[in-house]
């Protein structure tokens, strides 16, 4: 099999691998298609943050009545810091210009977006169980401190990888 084939191959099962999340998910391999499969990844990858987001609030004002107000405060941090990158999960757009481009995209750079998608819906999850944990480990103060810099990580390791897409996106 030549590479060509291999690609499309891997970027076939992919593609079905996001859609197991994201049904209505198409991909980016047709042009028109390539503004409807960004958006409705990133807007969803803005619910499950807000989701999150509110996990952890509970989480935080749980701590703030049972007197953790230093560690309530380092958690309204995060807090903030989840709800800006949401923000920029549901105002980013890649409708302009540069789509035009995507016409033209290479396969190793439509691989290495598909690549992207899956490792956001995976660090996504991810959150899910760190925030989840946190609640879990509010009365160990070092478990909690733990859990809590994999939460910071987690989200460290979103951003980056959303980063990351976008340039893929923006320079195709």
């Amino acid at each position: 099999m030549d590479r060509s084939m291999e690609v499309m191959e891997k970027i076939g099962q992919r593609i079905e691998r996001i859609k197991d999340i994201l049904p209505e998910y198409i991909g980016y391999h047709q042009k028109e298609y390539i503004a409807d499969s960004d958006r409705l990844l990133r807007h969803h990858l803005a619910r499950e943050m807000e989701k999150y987001k509110r996990s952890l609030q509970l989480v935080r004002e749980k701590l703030s009545l049972e007197g953790g107000i230093t560690v309530a405060d380092k958690l309204q941090d995060t807090i903030l810091r989840m709800e800006k990158l949401e923000h920029e999960f549901r105002s980013s757009s890649y409708e302009t210009d540069e789509y035009k481009h995507l016409g033209e995209i290479s396969e190793d750079k439509l691989e290495q977006v598909y690549n992207y998608d899956i490792a956001l819906l995976d660090h996504i999850e991810g959150l899910n169980s760190a925030t989840d944990r946190l609640d879990e480990l509010r009365d160990s103060p070092e478990s909690f401190k733990r859990a809590f810099s994999f939460l910071k990580e987690a989200l460290d390791n979103l951003e980056e990888q959303f980063k990351r897409r976008g340039h893929i996106l923006r320079i195709s």
